[in-house]
């Protein structure tokens, strides 16, 4: 007898088990049009709105969907209780949202894939860095090369939520440094779970840049 699949969400028998979703899930999953700039939803695809911030620092934004359920549960099992086994399930939407994306607004693909790293004690703390997780992932079924190592973050820095655009740049100065002796990329993505108020990417970004970086792209799997 075969084994029995089940949708991580709802729990229904599912036929194709490497998608982890039921076709019922799947389509209730929000993920209307949105801005490519900063991940508002709007309209239609475009590439920039009135929300974006003209701090933003990066070319191309794309997220999986919405921040809320069922998408918005996933990812928190995810981040919080261990359910690193989600990897695939959620990287697969990222994946076609992607692919999606591509078809709306077209772009050339990064050389390479960069995860948000974590502090070291948090990654042990927790025993995985999702971010990187979810890159893996997609560099291999986009045959893009992953790079966990080039970014260092140097201390924990509390969320970002509800301080000053001051506040934030004080609170990230100093995470994160390259190493270095860096290969040399000109178009990059930045893969991430959630988009809060992109303080953390911009910093990762600005650095980037100062090593030659020219193209820079944000993944996703939602925005708050």
């Amino acid at each position: 007898m075969l084994p029995i699949f089940c949708c991580w969400i709802c729990h229904r028998p599912i036929h194709l088990p490497k998608n982890g979703l039921c076709s019922f899930c799947q389509q209730a999953i929000v993920h209307p049009p949105y801005c490519m700039g900063c991940g508002n939803k709007t309209p239609y695809y475009t590439n920039w709105c009135g929300k974006c911030s003209p701090e933003y620092n990066w070319e191309c934004l794309i997220r999986a969907g919405e921040l809320s359920s069922p998408l918005s549960d996933l990812i928190y099992q995810f981040k919080f209780h261990q359910a690193y086994y989600l990897d695939k399930t959620l990287a697969r939407l990222l994946l076609l949202e992607i692919k999606n994306a591509r078809r709306e607004c077209y772009f050339a693909m990064p050389e390479v894939i960069i995860p948000v790293p974590l502090y070291h004690k948090r990654k042990w703390h927790r025993g995985y860095n999702q971010s990187e997780l979810l890159a893996n992932q997609l560099g291999k079924w986009l045959q893009i090369k992953v790079e966990s190592e080039w970014i260092i973050r140097h201390k924990h820095t509390p969320t970002q939520r509800g301080l000053t655009s001051k506040g934030r740049k004080k609170n990230i100065d100093g995470a994160f440094s390259l190493k270095k002796k860096v290969a040399r990329y000109k178009r990059i993505a930045i893969v991430d779970d959630v988009f809060t108020t992109g303080a953390t990417i911009m910093e990762m970004c600005r650095l980037f840049k100062t090593v030659g970086v020219e193209e820079i792209m944000i993944w996703v799997l939602a925005r708050t």
